[in-house]
């Protein structure tokens, strides 16, 4: 397969192919090209029986060389000029390059569109970027296709921007049709699109992508799970959030679950209970009293144990949690005005933390650089997980979870954002509920508000729509 010269280079260098492997492949084809040419003199042109055109078969003449080195050396000025250029000289190249099929061959275009959406500025050049982004699916069909979850999900995103949901939603849609050829930017458009489009859209898309999602041999078996529950979710939190006393009997709600799991009617009843807010259960702080258990720790080193005590093992711990966390689910959307999509993502990701955070795994590693430096750190033993509060997020870890959301392999801004901005009713939820102090709420809040700036400064410098994110966490916390 023909490799571009823009691409990033095989050889896994991060590089370009131009900037690192190419001239190595062009200075082997030399000294192939020579050799066969040595032996073309060795064995003697005039007595081998080939004709003119036979001969200029076996290989490229000078000229020819000499034409493919014009066209390399002009497609490198075309590119060093659209990286270097504005919004619109780069728009202005894009578009000479899209006249010129035969041009655009030489290109990447995920790459050519990406630097182009970088450049967006201003409404004016969104709508240059779509324009353009039209041309490409009218008149390269099969060019498209292969970029065409990062354009629709670019298309989306300055949609939002322009607070055009219903734009951006009609996209989505679109988008679900061929969820199944590129699930990873389906999926990161979804998280952001649930920041801002209703649940109705949300589920309609599931929908229909489910009909290419669910036997797509191109998604691995724990992504098609993950997308059903998903939208088994959305099913619930529609049918929650339509009739007054929901029923896990409803034929129609457990009818639109098995399109995408076979629904547990005892697991549903309790879920709608907790949701909303009809358990019944009166929460005590025994329901989470887990704590990682301490190997090899001495006898005489180990905290006293209250004889009436009784710990928790980790699943009826994390069952706990999940429930109580479904509890803030209904509360965020009954008492904040929170949308469901939203929630839900609140909800997810403080049922992870608050779960990973009690197994210990967001405590504080050293780098490998510090264990080169320091061999004793090898063997030391990892530490047992310590906050004040079980249901309390701490700064320390949350910057870990945080971080891992926001890292170059798996950047989950949006969810991010959600999840940081919940903390604050969360807090509240937690005194509510008798399970925290006034003080204790906020010194916590104090303490975690801190991690603002960090995450200020990864929005301002990775999103578009950094204002509209910024201004949801600060009335997050303003508000408390």
């Amino acid at each position: 397969m023909k490799i571009g010269r823009n691409a990033p280079c095989p050889c896994g260098s991060g590089k370009k192919y131009k900037k690192c492997c190419l001239k190595l492949e062009e200075q082997r084809a030399a000294q192939e090209r020579q050799q066969n040419a040595n032996e073309h003199e060795l064995f003697g042109t005039g007595e081998s029986g080939l004709s003119d055109n036979e001969d200029h078969e076996g290989g490229p003449d000078k000229d020819d060389e000499g034409d493919d080195k014009i066209e390399e050396s002009e497609s490198d000025r075309i590119w060093d000029e659209y990286i270097d250029g504005d919004f619109d000289q780069k728009a202005a190249v894009l578009e000479k390059t899209i006249d010129d099929p035969n041009l655009l061959e030489k290109f990447d275009c995920f790459e050519l569109f990406h630097e182009l959406h970088e450049s967006c500025r201003h409404f004016n050049d969104r709508q240059v970027f779509k324009k353009l982004t039209q041309r490409l699916k009218q008149e390269y069909p099969d060019r498209y296709k292969k970029v065409q979850g990062y354009l629709i999900q670019s298309l989306i995103q300055d949609a939002l921007i322009e607070q055009n949901k219903t734009e951006a939603g009609k996209m989505f849609l679109e988008f679900a049709d061929d969820a199944d050829k590129d699930i990873d930017s389906f999926n990161r458009t979804l998280e952001q699109i649930a920041f801002d489009v209703d649940l109705d859209l949300l589920l309609s898309a599931m929908r229909r992508g489910w009909e290419k999602v669910k036997d797509s041999p191109e998604i691995v078996p724990w992504g098609i799970d993950e997308y059903a529950n998903l939208a088994a979710e959305y099913a619930i939190l529609k049918h929650v959030s339509e009739v007054p006393n929901p029923d896990a009997t409803d034929s129609d709600l457990l009818k639109e679950l098995e399109q995408f799991i076979d629904p547990d009617v005892e697991k549903l009843k309790t879920y709608l209970a907790h949701i909303t807010g009809t358990s019944g259960k009166v929460w005590k702080s025994d329901d989470f009293n887990f704590q990682i258990k301490r190997r090899k720790e001495k006898k005489a080193k180990r905290r006293p144990k209250d004889p009436g005590e009784k710990r928790l093992s980790i699943e009826t711990f994390s069952m706990n949690v999940h429930h109580f966390t479904s509890e803030f689910l209904g509360y965020y959307v009954r008492k904040e005005g929170v949308s469901f999509p939203k929630a839900e993502t609140a909800r997810s990701e403080l049922r992870r933390y608050l779960i990973d955070r009690a197994q210990g795994e967001l405590e504080a590693e050293p780098s490998m650089f510090e264990k080169i430096m320091q061999p004793e750190l090898k063997n030391k033993k990892k530490q047992p997980p310590s906050f004040d509060h079980i249901l309390c997020p701490d700064k320390k870890t949350l910057d870990v979870f945080i971080g891992k959301m926001l890292n170059f392999f798996s950047f989950k801004l949006f969810r991010a954002v959600i999840f940081f901005a919940s903390i604050p009713a969360w807090l509240q939820f937690l005194e509510i509920k008798g399970l925290i102090e006034q003080e204790m709420r906020r010194n916590t809040m104090s303490s975690v508000f801190e991690l603002f700036a960090d995450i200020r400064n990864v929005i301002e410098s990775e999103s578009k729509d950094k204002d509209r994110l910024i201004t949801y966490i600060e009335k997050a916390y303003s508000r408390r």
